[in-house]
């Protein structure tokens, strides 16, 4: 369909980002997101990118990354596996799940895994710390996930 209104492209565009936040944990296809807007593949190529700066497939693999590296962070590493984490979110490229983790992050998957605080504020592996600023130093070292827009690599 034609698009000539600058809000009719937007639209587009967050129903296929709505789309891809729902979704991302499945396979996602192309054909899938073309679907769920109702745009054919260059339409909504166009439309994401004028939009939001980035392309479908690159905002795709920026939502399943941070979710893995949420995950990653409160995981327990005796009970959780870099592979189930991945996999749960969406990476089937194990290889390529790890390189552009760590291009994304600056650490590999099990790095995060093993030495980020989890969730509830417990620290894993090395030393502990033995009082509350120790934890906050500890916590503001560590690497914080990129705005999902914003991010150009993955």
């Amino acid at each position: 369909r034609a698009l000539p209104f600058d809000g009719a492209r937007g639209g587009v565009a967050k129903q296929a980002r709505a789309f891809i936040d729902g979704h991302f944990r499945e396979p996602v296809r192309m054909a899938d997101v073309c679907r769920a807007t109702g745009v054919g593949l260059r339409t909504l190529q166009r439309c994401f990118r004028q939009c939001f700066g980035v392309t479908v497939t690159d905002y795709l693999k920026a939502v399943r990354l941070d979710a893995a590296y949420r995950d990653l962070i409160a995981a327990h590493p005796s009970r959780d596996t870099v592979t189930t984490i991945a996999l749960r979110n969406g990476c089937r490229h194990l290889g390529r799940f790890s390189s552009e983790f760590r291009e994304r992050f600056g650490q590999l998957p099990r790095e995060t895994l093993k030495s980020e605080p989890s969730a509830f504020g417990q620290p894993r592996g090395g030393p502990q710390p033995t009082s509350p600023s120790q934890l906050m130093q500890r916590a503001a070292g560590s690497v914080e996930p990129e705005s999902r827009m914003g991010s150009e690599h993955i």
